[in-house]
């Protein structure tokens, strides 16, 4: 069965609970995301009958919001289906069922960039999941980039390491990222402030606990990790300081 999917798709509505995307008139319709199901592994889960496909009238197949994530992720496109989550679901009453149809493609070559992408969008709900089908995450230890030459000057060490954490989910690299930047934040320009502000904007406290649980970090190093991370927020103005939270030497 030939059916609407990708961007398109998450851009019409559905029988679901869920926002969807809202990039409607955005986007180009002359030549909608097409797909054929008895080619995925999914088969025919998801896909419904439209009837407002802009520029084409008529009853269409078209894949649920739900299918048209599933889709992308299956394809490798986590730039598109990244806020899944919190921006196209947002219904967490359907975890399991995204679960259930996530994990079967365990066998995909694909399988390490689909967790990592599922770690970042559902932290600690989607290591619970693994863990009841004792499944476990595949090593996080295996960044290209977790190891750089020291001679390298400030600035390029710390985007360096932005890159490893953002690009791998690199916890060594964020480790030395939050201890480089603390130690010499005096020194740093508006550029590399820009940088680690970025960085810790659109990576929040779960997504570094849940980090920490995959990197199997023990719990003392874990709170000092954190310590870390709200004393840099504090020191980019991107947390109120109240003076709960110290930064910890490590």
């Amino acid at each position: 069965m030939r059916y609407i999917s990708g961007i398109h798709a998450l851009n019409l509505p559905c029988s679901l609970p869920t926002g969807g995307d809202w990039h409607r008139y955005a986007i180009q319709w002359e030549r909608p995301t097409i797909r054929e199901s008895s080619e995925s592994i999914f088969s025919e889960y998801g896909i419904e009958n439209c009837t407002v496909v802009p520029g084409h009238p008529g009853t269409h197949k078209v894949a649920n919001h739900i299918r048209a994530l599933l889709d992308m992720i299956s394809e490798g496109q986590f730039g598109y289906a990244q806020g899944m989550r919190k921006d196209f679901i947002c219904n967490d009453s359907l975890d399991e069922e995204i679960f259930a149809k996530v994990i079967l493609l365990k066998d995909s070559a694909l399988w390490p960039e689909i967790n990592r992408f599922m770690g970042r969008e559902y932290t600690m709900r989607w290591l619970r999941f693994l863990d009841s089908k004792e499944i476990e995450y595949p090593n996080p230890r295996t960044s290209p980039e977790s190891v750089f030459s020291e001679a390298l000057s400030l600035d390029r060490l710390i985007i360096k390491k932005a890159s490893a954490f953002q690009c791998h989910g690199d916890l060594t690299a964020f480790q030395d990222l939050l201890v480089l930047s603390l130690k010499d934040f005096d020194l740093l320009n508006d550029q590399i402030k820009n940088i680690l502000s970025d960085v810790l904007l659109v990576n929040d406290g779960s997504y570094i606990e849940f980090l920490a649980k995959i990197w199997k970090v023990p719990e003392r190093e874990t709170k000092k990790l954190l310590g870390n991370y709200a004393c840099l927020q504090k020191r980019l103005g991107l947390r109120i300081e109240d003076g709960s939270n110290k930064e910890i030497k490590t």
